[in-house]
């Protein structure tokens, strides 16, 4: 999330610059709560000829959407933790 700059909604590509990054969280944080494990999904247009890539490259993304799963606690997961409590 923090690397775009840009969002596309029904093909339009618009500004992200005046949203809050609490507010271009709250998808992602609300999936979390949920049980969710999220993966945001972006892209960038690139010069196709280009050979390398770095870090660099990788700003001022279009946020597509997330991709959600559900990630449920293991049956092992109580036993787990109260092993580590105590």
């Amino acid at each position: 999330m923090n690397v775009c700059s840009k969002v596309e909604i029904d093909g339009k590509v618009i500004s992200l610059a005046n949203t809050e990054h609490k507010l271009k969280k709250n998808i992602e944080d609300k999936l979390n709560h949920e049980g969710f494990r999220v993966v945001a999904v972006a892209y960038k247009k690139m010069d196709k000829n280009k050979k390398s890539y770095n870090i660099n490259d990788e700003k001022d993304l279009v946020l597509l959407g997330f991709l959600a799963f559900l990630d449920p606690p293991k049956d092992t997961a109580q036993k787990t933790i109260l092993n580590y409590i105590n």
